[in-house]
């Protein structure tokens, strides 16, 4: 294969976008639909998992040098070019934090509390605090646990491939099973950062998704005639847990979305079947491709038009805020977004 390139897997950016929607609905006042905001998450921490596997089965058969230096360059090559986007949404979330009042109301005073909050969310440990972790743009605590999970990357690739065993996937379930229920029942006041913003807790839902991108050879041959109908089943099963689960909120964040994303993630790479055709098409294909720049975006603009003079009801707002979203993640991505660098070049952690 050549280096210089991965080729896109357009049903993957297709689903990027579909997922993207039941967040963004959710967000824009869509409340019946927070169980496919925590699925979208859930899948996007998958996702992110499996295209690394990808890239390094794909460019590099040789296990990477995973030193302190080489797991920032890694993860700082996949921040970078959404970080100055997270840069502009930070001073834009501003008037909606209660800075302004802060500084009316103590002063001075106020200074330590707010360098402190926002020394967090400019770099990107807000994911790791108990606290204010959706302070600012409320939805850029991703991106914080997202670095976090870029930086442990190459040591677990490098210990996957070292073993070279599909056994990482359901031992990887189960310390997400015990550490869901440790949490629930010992701290369930901090379930909510606990189980779904603490980069330890997305730790075994990547690495499962690193697993099947690093081996989804071996896995295809075993179930290579099973992948369409279990992808149709796992479809199924998202959308009856997202309309009609009685689930508690704390297993509805994470667990139960992890066994169908791993069938789903399978059959969108390896199934010709007509969903994931219909899903491939060139314009789902190129939203999908700008989810990373809407996503932080859109809770910045719809809030912008709640607070502004026009009165609109309904629909209307929501729609007003994707149609913005999507024409300033377009300007972004054409003025912003850095050059592509070739690929290839995992062993130094550069992609």
């Amino acid at each position: 294969m050549n280096q210089s390139k991965i080729k896109t897997i357009d049903s993957f950016q297709g689903m990027r976008f579909l997922v993207f929607l039941g967040i963004f609905l959710t967000h824009c006042g869509f409340s019946g639909l927070y169980r496919f905001a925590a699925y979208g998450v859930c899948f996007f921490f998958m996702l992110s998992g499996y295209l690394q596997g990808l890239k390094y089965y794909d460019t590099n058969k040789t296990i990477p040098v995973s030193s302190p230096r080489s797991c920032f360059n890694y993860a700082w090559h996949h921040l970078k070019k959404l970080y100055p986007l997270h840069v502009m949404t930070f001073l834009l979330a501003i008037p909606f934090t209660g800075l302004f009042y802060s500084f009316k109301t103590d002063g001075i005073r106020a200074l330590p509390f707010w360098s402190a909050v926002s020394f967090l969310d400019l770099s990107l440990t807000k994911a790791l605090v108990p606290f204010h972790y959706y302070s600012f743009n409320i939805v850029s605590w991703y991106l914080s646990a997202y670095f976090w999970l870029m930086i442990i990357t190459l040591p677990l690739i490098r210990f996957i491939r070292k073993h070279k065993t599909l056994w990482f996937i359901p031992a990887a379930f189960g310390l997400l099973v015990l550490y869901s229920c440790f949490v629930i029942k010992i701290l369930p006041n901090y379930s909510e950062f606990l189980l779904y913003v603490f980069p330890i807790a997305r730790i075994p839902e990547y690495t499962i998704g690193l697993t099947l991108g690093l081996c989804h050879d071996t896995l295809y041959e075993k179930i290579k005639n099973l992948i369409t109908p279990l992808g149709y089943l796992s479809l199924l099963a998202i959308l009856v847990l997202g309309i009609g689960s009685s689930l508690s909120l704390d297993l509805e964040r994470v667990l139960i979305w992890v066994i169908p994303n791993m069938f789903l993630l399978f059959f969108l790479h390896k199934s010709n079947s007509l969903f994931c055709k219909a899903i491939s098409a060139p314009f789902l294909s190129k939203l999908g491709g700008m989810t990373g720049s809407m996503y932080l975006l859109h809770y910045i603009v719809y809030h912008y038009l709640l607070i502004s003079s026009i009165r609109y009801t309904g629909y209307v707002i929501p729609i007003i805020t994707f149609l913005l979203t999507l024409l300033l993640a377009f300007l972004y991505q054409k003025f912003f977004y850095p050059k592509q660098q070739p690929t290839g070049l995992i062993k130094e952690g550069r992609i």
